[in-house]
């Protein structure tokens, strides 16, 4: 549901989890909060969100990969809310977990599916940010590391987790 919504009582739950929403809504911060408020006492909040200031593609083309790196995380409201929750739940709750959790794709593919590797490129091109030639020079270089087994992108998952007082 709508966590900025409000409709449920206080203390109603034992528990409230969010995956992966909170790097795309306006407040996080409000909505940590809300979920600490319907939690009843000794009930625990948990989120797992990525820090895509984490986010890397190698390549030999280093100064491309950063803009596609930056053009992708800034597609979101919220880049750095992995490294804000352990933040944002601690100011309502005691903090009783905090891991992070690479993600390591090894395969082309799976980052197209993941992270939109051609459209993120494209857009970079549209923007006026690599031009046509050093896009399609970087992901020539992706398809090469990846019929050599030497592709990789990586993303950071933090997990936190607290209880209500």
């Amino acid at each position: 549901g709508d966590i900025h919504a409000r409709g449920c009582e206080p203390d109603s739950f034992d528990a409230a989890r969010s995956d992966r929403s909170l790097q795309h809504i306006s407040d996080p911060g409000t909505a940590i909060g809300e979920m600490a408020r319907i939690v009843r006492p000794g009930g625990i909040v948990c989120a797992a969100e990525p820090d895509w200031s984490s986010f890397v593609i190698a390549s030999d083309l280093v100064e491309i990969s950063r803009h596609a790196e930056a053009a992708f995380r800034n597609g979101f409201l919220n880049p750095m809310i992995g490294r804000d929750l352990i933040d944002l739940i601690g100011g309502h709750l005691s903090i009783s977990h905090h891991s992070v959790h690479p993600v390591l794709l090894k395969r082309l593919a799976d980052a197209e599916l993941v992270f939109d590797l051609t459209t993120t490129l494209q857009r970079c091109v549209s923007e006026k940010k690599i031009p046509a030639a050093k896009a399609e020079t970087f992901y020539a270089d992706l398809e090469e590391r990846d019929r050599n087994h030497r592709f990789f992108a990586l993303l950071n998952i933090h997990v936190v987790a607290g209880r209500k007082r």
